[in-house]
C-alpha cells in the first residue's frame, strides 16, 4: 500500500464521517423541535387536568353544602 493510497483512504473516511455527522446534526435539530412541541402539549394537558380537578373539587363542595342544607 502506497502513502498516496493510504492518504486517499483516510480522506474518503473523513468525508464519510463528515456526512454522517451532518446527518446526525440534522436529526438532532428535528428531535429538539419535536421535544419542544411535546413539552407545549404536556403543558396544555396539565392545564386541562388542573381545570378538571378544580371543577370536580368545586362540585364536591357544592354537593356537601346541598346535602347539609337538605338534611
Amino acid at each position: 500500500m502506497n502513502i498516496c493510497d493510504r492518504h486517499q483512504e483516510v480522506v474518503s473516511k473523513l468525508d464519510d464521517h463528515e456526512k454522517r455527522i451532518g446527518n446526525l446534526e440534522v436529526n438532532d435539530a428535528k428531535m429538539g423541535e419535536k421535544i419542544d412541541n411535546l413539552i407545549k402539549q404536556l403543558e396544555n394537558l396539565t392545564a386541562w387536568i388542573k381545570a378538571l380537578v378544580m371543577l370536580g373539587g368545586t362540585s364536591l363542595v357544592g354537593f356537601f353544602f346541598w346535602y347539609v342544607q337538605n338534611k
